[in-house]
């Protein structure tokens, strides 16, 4: 009948209308995370920690610790290359996500990688005191090169050194 047929009409607009709000939505939600992540990159290429740290212990944030950026840089990437000690550290001791310190980034370094080019030690130490470091990591992309070679090819002896002293030697690394 006319009636039934109004309706169905009027149920199918509603639920167009649900599932349009809905959409809009999730929307709204993947661009408020995909903000803070672009935030916390930000925060942590310029080496504010008290940030960094704000972001990712809030309960309530997504922050993807491993998300990259357009040149395959995570956020460990990013700190590691610009000297961010505080940052790496606390990008380590993350509890909710596991960090992946060996995934490389578009030309095949990982932290490990751009720490030891740019001689960061205290980064290095860090990297090399957490168990999931793969010390002679290397990728295609890179040449081929592990950590130690851009270390010894950038003329950071302090950095080669340390691949040679035991873990425990280390300072406590260790993020508190």
């Amino acid at each position: 009948t006319a009636e039934e047929k109004k309706e169905e009409k009027k149920e199918k607009k509603e639920k167009e209308k649900e599932e349009k709000e809905e959409e809009e939505t999730e929307e709204e939600e993947e661009e408020t995370e995909e903000e803070e992540e672009e935030e916390m990159n930000k925060k942590n290429k310029n080496g504010n920690i008290k940030i960094v740290k704000a972001l990712i212990d809030q309960k309530k944030t997504k922050v993807k610790v491993n998300e990259t950026d357009t040149n395959g840089n995570t956020p460990l990437h990013l700190a590691a290359e610009n000297g961010h000690t505080e940052i790496v550290k606390a990008l380590l001791a993350h509890k909710k996500t596991k960090v992946k310190v060996n995934d490389p980034d578009s030309t095949g370094n990982t932290p490990f990688h751009l720490a030891a080019t740019y001689g960061h030690i205290y980064i290095v130490h860090s990297l090399l005191a957490h168990q999931k470091t793969i010390v002679n990591f290397s990728d295609p992309h890179s040449n081929g090169h592990t950590p130690l070679h851009l270390a010894a090819y950038n003329f950071h002896s302090h950095i080669s050194q340390a691949f040679l002293a035991p873990v425990d030697f280390f300072v406590d690394c260790s993020y508190s």
